[in-house]
């Protein structure tokens, strides 16, 4: 079974490796995964690189990605590749 989160992952995972930062507007994630939670619009910790407590968070972090910055008033997240 897909986890709900999955399609951002591997569209994280097939971003070219000369990539190293991308830019997502929350509806294009949620075109991606289906309808996004409402605190990921008015929570910031939504956000958070914690898979202990995030489900969403594992799926970027399992595709070697974390969440660089976050935009709640203009809905936008950047996304840059982790272990740097």
């Amino acid at each position: 079974m897909m986890a709900k989160y999955d399609p951002l992952r591997d569209y994280l995972n097939t971003r070219p490796a000369s990539t190293q930062q991308v830019r997502l507007t929350f509806d294009e994630i949620a075109e991606m995964v289906g309808k996004l939670p409402r605190s990921a619009w008015k929570h910031q910790a939504w956000w958070a690189n914690d898979t202990s407590v995030h489900v969403q968070s594992a799926a970027w972090l399992e595709a070697a990605w974390e969440v660089d910055a976050v935009n709640q008033t203009e809905e936008w997240v950047i996304f840059k590749r982790g272990g740097d």
